[in-house]
């Protein structure tokens, strides 16, 4: 019974944190959740929102793409490691390398 309530606990755990960085990966895509997101947690009044959401709204479109150029560049220089590293490899090696680039990860929710 322990045994069973560990193992149980333990996925449940990993998944409840798997939802809470998804949860905040779609605010950090979505300008107006994020926006939503800080003024509520700083509890701005009607008025302040007026004027502090045009700032927000350029800061956090310039956030995004700096995450985004960041994104693009990491992916860019994996590419370039995996370039480097193929002509060192077995030809069992390069199975497993072209398995392991190719592997089907979870659909990203579009970057706008």
């Amino acid at each position: 019974m322990l045994i069973t309530g560990f193992t149980i606990g333990f996925f449940t755990a990993g998944r409840m944190a798997r939802m809470r960085i998804d949860k905040h990966r779609n605010m950090m895509q979505n300008i107006s959740l994020e926006k939503q997101f800080i003024a509520e947690k700083i509890d701005l009044s009607k008025s302040q929102e007026a004027e502090v959401f045009p700032i927000l709204d350029s800061m956090l479109t310039l956030q995004k793409a700096i995450r985004q150029e960041h994104h693009n560049e990491m992916k860019n220089k994996r590419k370039i490691m995996f370039e480097s590293i193929r002509p060192h490899l077995t030809p069992d090696q390069l199975k497993n390398l072209r398995q392991f680039t190719r592997k089907q990860r979870p659909p990203q929710p579009p970057v706008h």
